[in-house]
């Protein structure tokens, strides 16, 4: 075999004290006596009951405060490009400015950009992956706009000549999807209803239906092939999903808000709709919230470390970002306020030998799928479904975490979450950026994974290939159909490193009702694979299969189905002589999870209107 350099970047998540651990479905015999457990906040315990009850795996999130923005801030725009987050405009001394900044989370540190072209507050940003646009907004002498300028992180420059839309406004939402960027209601002369579609191909503005009601201070955000909106000061528990194909907005899509909010930020993390801070119950609060769209639930995250309203948040890397907001009417803070979660992994749990006095037949389970038994692969063709949800996967050598719809289960262990890397795998228990082909699998230095197309790839923005779709480089998700029969997409959109001209546009299907095997689909694989691998792996050390390496027969059109071939479990008891019959009990590992506490809103000092100089009379 060839020698072949692998460079490893483990990507770590810092500032965590908390891991929760998956409950898998293997059943594990431990002797009861001095058993110990981990609980779901990585605390060593000694189990107090000789058969805990096991709990669902869940992910958990927890608040930090990274490096401040660099001025005191609030009523400014945020979005994320590239892994790097972005700072707009915003009030300071009752003033609109320019200022702009760059947030690096790989080095905590924030850098001035170019400085808008004229002072912006009270405005809203977006992005296609590739450039950021900023919509209307209130000018240093409140006047209300309706521009639109597209921010390019590569060259640093604005491009102010795109057609502005019809009625100027400020403290509206917007969002992306499929190409278009859409303003959502706001403040004009009055409250406003309006919604306009900017379709960025033919750089031309139309109407939408109208919002249900005229709003102002709401948030928005795209998930899946829909705009999710709601809160703001009209009504604001409200919640509505807009459907582009029918040009309707639907209450019963999404379930309301748990409570009234308003001014939040507002970004997908997760494959969820996350709202953190703003005024919840006419209170400034430090609350955040999350919707998860296969359920249609609301749940309680931890509260952050400060209670902010008009604030803008962003997801980048691994993480969402709360930046700036006011802390009191009219006072901005410097905040950067860090949200990151961990996933579910798998438990190895440790049987604890203890003298045995009496005769035990104990029936011990055979595993899901023993060692020995993998996945076969059968090929055919096969359409890629072109999925928007962005994962926030836009960098060179990095890992993001998702969450799953429903649990997919792998070598016969199911799982709720898993890491995405650039480089075109799924780690189910690791968190490493490797880099290059790691072919004939198993590789050593990882567990399960699934290769799709490893090698040193790229999936950050405004290299060549990434003209080839709409919403540019990145790795993203989307999900189909109903409970129990749901269909869940990852899509890599990514460029080999060495070559960005050379796609490869990778995707894996996984079936919630039939979890023994899923699909892989290949398109504009500039190389068919002659330089990647393909395949599958339980452990360092196998079982493995390997689909393909370095072998040109990834071509376009190409769908592999990886189905899991093992039998059922079957009991196999063993025996000890001794004098006196015994059972021994059973146990299952537990996970305990510590309720987030609850933290109390701090009231505002009044929720009156925000005061602002009065404008010339209009024309």
């Amino acid at each position: 075999m060839e020698n072949r350099t692998i460079r490893i970047r483990v990507a770590v998540i810092c500032g965590l004290l908390i891991c929760a651990v998956a409950i898998t479905t293997r059943t594990v015999t431990i002797a009861a006596a001095n058993q110990n457990s981990y609980g779901a906040h990585g605390v060593y315990t000694t189990a107090a009951t000789p058969t805990p009850t096991a709990t669902p795996c869940a992910s958990v999130g927890s608040w930090t405060e990274q490096a401040p923005y660099p001025i005191a801030i609030w009523g400014h725009a945020v979005a994320s490009v590239g892994g790097n987050v972005y700072g707009f405009g915003g009030i300071v001394n009752n003033t609109a400015i320019t200022n702009a900044y760059k947030y690096s989370p790989a080095s905590n540190t924030w850098t001035p950009i170019a400085p808008l072209p004229e002072p912006r507050a009270w405005f809203s940003g977006t992005t296609d992956g590739t450039y950021i646009y900023l919509l209307g907004g209130e000018d240093q002498n409140f006047n209300t706009t309706a521009t639109l300028w597209r921010y390019d992180p590569i060259s640093n420059t604005y491009n102010t000549s795109l057609p502005s839309y019809a009625i100027p406004t400020y403290f509206h939402a917007c969002a992306y999807l499929n190409g278009k960027i859409y303003r959502i209601a706001g403040r004009a002369i009055g409250t406003d209803f309006h919604v306009e579609v900017y379709d960025i191909a033919t750089n031309t503005w139309s109407m939408a239906a109208n919002y249900p009601f005229a709003n102002h201070s709401l948030m928005a955000v795209a998930l899946g092939n829909y705009i999710y909106a709601g809160g703001g000061n009209a009504s604001p528990n409200k919640t509505w999903r807009y459907d582009p194909s029918t040009n309707t907005w639907d209450d019963a899509a999404i379930a309301d808000l748990p409570a009234g909010r308003t001014a939040a930020a507002s970004g997908a993390y997760n494959g969820r709709w996350i709202l953190a801070g703003g005024d919840v119950n006419f209170a400034i609060s430090t609350s955040a919230i999350a919707w998860d769209p296969a359920m249609n639930t609301w749940s309680d995250l931890p509260n952050m470390v400060q209670a902010r309203d008009y604030l803008a948040g962003a997801t980048a890397s691994q993480s969402f970002y709360a930046v700036a907001g006011s802390s009191a009417p009219g006072t901005g803070t410097n905040d950067n306020q860090q949200y990151t979660e961990t996933l579910c992994g798998t438990p190895t749990p440790t049987a604890t030998a203890s003298p045995t006095l009496t005769p035990t037949a104990t029936p011990t389970p055979t595993p899901t799928c023993p060692t020995g038994y993998s996945y076969t692969t059968t090929t055919s063709t096969g359409t890629i479904t072109q999925v928007t949800t962005d994962t926030g996967n836009h960098c060179d050598d990095c890992m993001t975490p998702i969450m799953f719809p429903f649990p997919i289960s792998f070598y016969g262990t199911s799982y709720t979450g898993a890491n995405l890397n650039s480089n075109g795998d799924i780690q189910f228990a690791n968190n490493s950026a490797v880099v290059g082909t790691l072919c004939p699998y198993p590789y050593p230095n990882l567990g399960p994974t699934i290769f799709l197309y490893q090698d040193d790839l790229r999936t950050d923005v405004g290299l060549s290939g990434c003209v080839a779709w709409a919403n540019g480089c990145g790795i993203f998700t989307g999900i189909s159909g109903t409970a129990p029969n749901r269909v869940f997409n990852i899509e890599w959109h990514a460029v080999r490193h060495n070559a960005t001209a050379n796609t490869a546009d990778v995707e894996i299907r996984f079936y919630e009702n039939t979890p023994s095997f899923f699909d892989v689909f290949y398109n504009f694989v500039g190389d068919n694979g002659g330089n990647e691998g393909s395949g599958v792996q339980a452990s360092a050390t196998g079982p493995a299969t390997t689909y393909s390496c370095l072998q040109p027969i990834l071509t376009d059109g190409l769908k592999v189905t990886y189905t899991l071939v093992c039998p059922s479990p079957t009991p196999t008891p063993t025996a000890t002589s001794t004098p006196t019959p015994t059972v021994m009990p059973s146990v299952t590992p537990t996970t305990t999870p510590t309720p987030t506490p609850s933290v109390t809103p701090t009231p505002r000092i009044q929720p009156t209107p925000r005061q602002r100089p009065t404008p010339a009379p209009r024309p």
